[in-house]
């Protein structure tokens, strides 16, 4: 007995939409890991200090010192950012490796341990939401065959 209420096509869309979030989740890991070594920059959070400040701190800088003391007040340590914007970004002179980034900047870049947390909690309820979604599509389809398990 065929159901008028019962669409297979909607089955197949369900299935393939839970399919989607199953391969989805299961890259979320691989897209977070490339993220993190392919667009992100290591930086130290700096509170800057005024020009005139900068400009006495680089006169009075010796050899040696803390090169982040110069440019204002280091607030952390080191984090990943993903894809700071370069106007926040300060190169010392006195240090080329080091990268500094202003903290009272009106842009809040994405720290890296963000995406990981996302993907820790987001890819299993995607890939959970997956798993109802093919669920729901074989209950539907399983009701359309055994009119009784309606």
């Amino acid at each position: 007995m065929h159901r008028p209420d019962y669409d297979p096509e909607m089955n197949r869309i369900l299935f393939l939409l839970g399919a989607f979030d199953l391969i989805l989740a299961a890259l979320a890991p691989a897209a977070a890991w490339y993220v993190e070594k392919h667009m992100t920059r290591e930086v130290i959070l700096i509170s800057p200090g005024s020009p005139e400040t900068v400009e006495l701190e680089k006169a009075m800088w010796e050899k040696g010192q803390p090169v982040a003391d110069i440019y204002g007040k280091p607030l952390d340590k080191k984090i990943l950012v993903v894809r700071p914007d370069p106007r926040d970004i300060i190169v010392p002179e006195e240090d080329p490796s080091m990268t500094l980034m202003l903290a009272n900047s009106p842009r809040h870049p994405l720290q890296i341990q963000t995406v990981w947390v996302v993907v820790k909690y987001g890819a299993p309820a995607i890939g959970f939401g997956g798993i109802l979604l093919m669920v729901l599509a074989w209950w539907r389809g399983r009701k359309r065959r055994d009119p009784a398990a309606a």
